[in-house]
């Protein structure tokens, strides 16, 4: 078990990190987590009307595998109701929202053992802004201000400001905090243990554009995020937890229109030149973690400095106003160097003498990405598809060092004995497909629809596991041994009435 759950967490951190998409930057692991990435909702009001209602709706389809009586299940549904007007310089509004992660095991570590875990959240916020002009503050010419006040798992604070120079720049910054839990129950022979994990996450990111010549444009970010919470007992279970992760990153843009958060292809901006567009961009990453549980005041499990990094270099290359090609590399990796301890089963008084004992020793995974990849832009004056596709190729190496302790002379004398695990990425090669459409139903309503689909192949290994992008890709039809797979899709669908 103690294996199962190291490798768990290994996973998890690579699902992490080895889904960065510059500029949107939006992470499985944090979808996971935390629930739905978050958008500046200042810049959203580039696409948006200035008056409307939007419903959006997200499915995720993580991982799925039936065998026999063993059971993977991990999806993740969101649905959100936002309503915005604008009157002059101000703006009010309301959002409603839902999501729910559904976690799923039955039979896989023993012949009787059934997890269900779940991350149910239902959100609402009021909106409120105003935009203030011909200001004379270190030659500012506009400020735009938006709070939103509102409740998930307890207060919900969010504040965005924005700073523009006309057309030499702007400055954004938005700080944010919420509530958030993930609720595991896990049944093994007829008993039952509940693991719980609240917390909150406390966010600030800020984000500087200047345009210095006619046609070039640079942007540069950071940002931090803490998240942290003691869980309060339950049936003597209680757990604590904490985890920090800093981002920065930089893009350098040539003969391109600013892009938007959900555009998956660069366009070419209004500029008279044969030379093609490009982009440049870099993001790094940094994360640490820490986690305590607990059983009768006792702590059985104890994860310290589990250290995460990751970072991305992307090159696009636009030729043609409805064009692209692009290629990168990206590199993650995950990092233990602390002392960190576990307990199996420590839930009665003879486990002193008789349970297992582990140790995770200094351990490291890292996998390299490397891409290629085309853009196109199909426009009519009903609808605009956007279609991205890229190869990737992928080395891993890694190697999960734990220590197992052994009885010598029972029950005063004990030894630790070594012993090792090589997490791997089975696959060696993918297809990632993204397509984006945005249908122009009437001149008040919009319709658009993205989605992420991702194919791996060059299997090294008959075991499955999730493939770095967090899924598996295509659907995989039931063997004669009785086993289904699917995974690694995702679909986004958006509804939008001007008023």
């Amino acid at each position: 078990m103690m294996r199962s759950f190291l490798l768990l967490m290994f996973s998890l951190s690579i699902l992490g990190g080895a889904n960065i998409v510059v500029q949107a930057v939006e992470l499985p692991l944090e979808r996971f987590f935390l629930g739905s990435s978050t958008v500046w909702l200042i810049e959203e009001e580039a696409f948006y009307p200035a008056s409307y209602v939007s419903w959006q709706a997200r499915y995720w389809d993580l991982y799925y595998e039936r065998k026999s009586d063993q059971l993977q299940d991990y999806h993740l549904s969101e649905q959100r109701l936002r309503s915005m007007r604008r009157r002059g310089p101000s703006l009010i509004g309301f959002e409603l929202s839902r999501s729910v992660l559904t976690l799923k095991q039955d039979n896989i570590h023993t012949d009787a053992d059934r997890l269900r875990g779940t991350r149910d959240h239902l959100e609402g916020k009021i909106y409120l802004g105003r935009v203030f002009k011909k200001q004379r503050f270190a030659g500012v010419d506009e400020i735009e201000l938006v709070t939103a006040t509102g409740w998930k798992e307890g207060f919900t604070g969010e504040i965005e400001a924005r700073f523009g120079w006309q057309d030499r720049g702007s400055l954004l910054l938005r700080a944010e905090t919420f509530g958030n839990k993930l609720e595991l129950t896990q049944d093994i022979n007829g008993s039952t243990f509940p693991f719980h994990f609240p917390f909150r996450t406390d966010r600030f990111h800020s984000r500087l554009e200047v345009v210095p010549i006619t046609g070039i444009r640079v942007r540069t970010w950071g940002g931090i995020e803490t998240s942290s919470g003691n869980g309060e007992e339950e049936r003597g279970f209680s757990n604590r937890l904490w985890f920090q992760r800093k981002q920065w990153g930089g893009l350098l843009d040539y003969r391109l229109q600013p892009q938007r958060y959900w555009q998956k292809v660069p366009r070419l901006g209004k500029i008279d030149s044969r030379l093609p567009g490009m982009r440049l961009s870099a993001i790094h990453e940094r994360g640490n973690g820490d986690v305590g549980m607990y059983f009768g005041g006792v702590r059985y499990l104890h994860l310290q400095d589990l250290n995460s990094r990751s970072t991305t270099f992307r090159l696009d290359l636009v030729p043609l106003r409805n064009a692209s090609i692009f290629g990168g590399w990206h590199r993650v990796r995950i990092m233990h160097d602390g002392d960190s301890f576990f307990d199996p089963w420590p839930f009665t008084v003879w486990d002193m003498f008789l349970a297992k004992r582990y140790r995770l020793d200094e351990s490291e995974f890292r996998l390299d990405t490397w891409f290629v990849g085309l853009g196109k832009i199909v426009e009519t004056d009903r609808f605009e598809l956007e279609l991205s596709g890229r190869f990737e190729w992928w080395e891993d190496s890694g190697e999960l060092q734990l220590l197992e302790r052994v009885d010598v002379l029972f029950p005063f004398f004990f030894k630790y004995e070594r012993s090792g695990a090589s997490p791997s990425i089975p696959f060696r090669y993918a297809l990632q497909l993204d397509p984006s459409v945005l249908f122009r139903v009437t001149s008040g309503i919009w319709l658009r629809f993205s989605g992420q689909a991702a194919y791996p192949f060059g299997k090294e290994s008959s075991d499955p596991v999730l493939s770095p992008d967090g899924g598996g890709g295509a659907l995989s039809p039931v063997g004669s041994d009785g086993k289904s797979t699917h995974g690694g899709l995702t679909g986004y669908l958006e509804v939008i009435f001007s008023m």
